[in-house]
C-alpha cells in the first residue's frame, strides 16, 4: 500500500483455501474501496503470491534409481531400425539484417541460384521459374544430386528449399553462402532461420550419418 512517499507492505498467510486467488483479489478490491470511500489517495497492489510447501511424506525415498532396463525400449528400437533415410532437406530463410533493404531482381535470384548449384558441383537437368503471380518469383532447379526451390515475396523475404540425396559435409553452408554472395554484396541479408530435416521412409527421424 502506497501513499506518496510512504509505503506499507502487508503479508498474509492462509491455509486450506481452495479459492485462494479469488479470495486475494476480492480482499484487495475491498481494501481499495475502503480507502477510496474515505477519500484517501492510497494505491493497493497485490505483488507476489508464494505457493505453499508440499505435504511431508515420511516414506519418501530420495535415493531410488532406475536403469534403462526398467523401461520398454522396443517401440523406439523398432522405429530406429525401420527408418530408411533417402536424403536431407534444408529450409533456409534469408531476411534483412536490422531491417536493411537490398535491391533484388528476379534475374539476379535466378542467376544466384544456378551459380550456387554449380559452386557445390551439382549438374542441372531441369529449370522452372514462375513470376506472373504476385510481386516475387518462384524458381526451381532439378539436379543430379537433388533439387533446389527458391521463393521470393518481392520485398524482403526469401525462402530456399534445398534437398540433397547425399549428406555431404558443409554443402548447405557453401550453397547458401554462394547465394548471399551474389544477391547481398553489401551484406545486408543473412540466414535468419534454418531447419535441417531427414527425408525418407519408415517414419524417418535420423539422418544417414546418425545410423552409422
Amino acid at each position: 500500500m502506497e501513499a506518496g512517499d510512504t509505503s506499507v507492505q502487508v503479508s498474509v498467510v492462509t491455509c486450506g483455501d481452495d479459492l485462494l486467488a479469488y479470495s486475494l483479489e476480492s480482499t484487495e478490491r475491498r481494501i481499495r474501496e475502503r480507502f477510496d470511500s474515505a477519500g484517501l489517495g492510497v494505491s493497493v497492489e497485490l505483488r507476489t503470491i508464494h505457493g505453499g510447501l508440499f505435504r511431508y511424506n515420511n516414506n519418501f525415498d530420495a535415493v531410488a534409481t532406475f536403469a534403462q532396463s526398467d523401461y520398454d525400449d522396443r517401440p523406439g528400437v523398432e522405429q530406429y531400425n525401420q527408418q530408411h533415410p533417402l536424403g536431407s532437406q534444408h529450409i533456409l530463410q534469408i531476411v534483412p539484417k536490422n531491417g536493411e533493404k537490398e535491391d533484388i531482381t528476379n534475374i539476379e535470384l535466378d542467376r544466384a541460384l544456378e551459380d550456387a548449384l554449380k559452386f557445390v558441383g551439382w549438374e542441372v537437368s531441369g529449370h522452372t521459374d514462375v513470376s506472373d503471380i504476385g510481386d516475387g518469383v518462384l524458381i526451381s532447379y532439378v539436379c543430379d544430386k537433388g533439387n533446389a526451390i527458391l521463393v521470393w515475396d518481392g520485398r524482403d523475404h526469401i525462402d530456399v528449399n534445398f534437398f540433397s540425396f547425399e549428406e555431404e559435409k558443409n554443402v548447405p553452408e557453401r550453397f547458401v553462402g554462394s547465394i548471399l554472395g551474389h544477391i547481398s554484396k553489401e551484406q545486408k541479408l543473412h540466414v535468419g532461420l534454418r531447419d535441417d530435416l531427414p527425408r525418407g521412409t519408415g517414419r524417418v527421424v535420423n539422418f544417414k550419418l546418425d545410423l552409422k
